[in-house]
């Protein structure tokens, strides 16, 4: 069940998250930052026009991307591409994973996957995030974070209720699937439309960079 997206969730505790996004790119442009998404929500990706490249790291290779110590959820390497690995060493063990977004299709991936694009040409990109049983709690623990910075009192209050309704979601989300009384996690990997990534790939040489791709086309 998408929790943001159902009617039980209470306005307050997605006030600020924005659910939608649309991004616009040009020849080259690309995501300033490796990151990974705020609040710990997992992300859905669609590309309406034009191609777009990602390159994914997963979230065990977090030691490897350097993350800032002001901010945990941004690498301090700024370009995956041509990295610093005199400053940045250890990120020759990260593993990056590799796709090409094509119009039409669509990218998902779970909260904690470290992230970054780029386009080499006019793009149109849709951006929705989802919030269930797996990162709900990560997400509201962000979330108190920032809460409190207006007031422990209203925070502490927002809270609770976040917890109340988390327990009411989880007790819906078990009547509703008998099989499987508590939902499992999603898997530990990279989806995309269905197919895994499993072989090693060589990216266009323009980005320099190896890693992993999917196996099967989307048709």
């Amino acid at each position: 069940m998408d929790r943001g997206a159902s009617s039980l969730m209470p306005k307050m505790l997605l006030h600020g998250t924005p659910i939608h996004e649309v991004f616009f790119g040009g020849n080259g442009s690309s995501f300033p930052f490796v990151h990974y998404d705020a609040l710990f929500l997992h992300t859905q990706i669609t590309q309406i026009h034009g191609d777009k490249d990602f390159v994914l790291f997963h979230p065990d290779d977090s030691p490897y991307l350097y993350p800032r110590p002001e901010n945990e959820k941004f690498s301090q390497v700024r370009n995956v591409f041509e990295p610093d690995l005199v400053n940045f060493p250890l990120f020759a063990k990260a593993k990056p994973y590799f796709e090409t977004i094509r119009q039409g299709e669509t990218i998902f991936f779970p909260c904690g996957w470290w992230h970054t694009t780029l386009t080499h040409g006019p793009s149109i990109t849709y951006g929705r995030v989802v919030l269930n049983s797996v990162n709900y709690d990560r997400y509201l623990d962000d979330k108190y974070r920032r809460w409190v910075q207006n007031g422990k009192f209203k925070a502490n209050a927002a809270y609770a209720l976040g917890k109340m309704v988390g327990g009411v979601f989880s007790t819906l989300e078990a009547l509703s699937d008998p099989r499987h009384p508590v939902l499992g996690p999603l898997t530990s990997t990279y989806f995309l439309a269905g197919s895994s990534w499993t072989t090693p790939l060589s990216p266009p040489p323009s980005t320099g960079i190896t890693g992993h791709r999917r196996t099967n086309n989307v048709s």
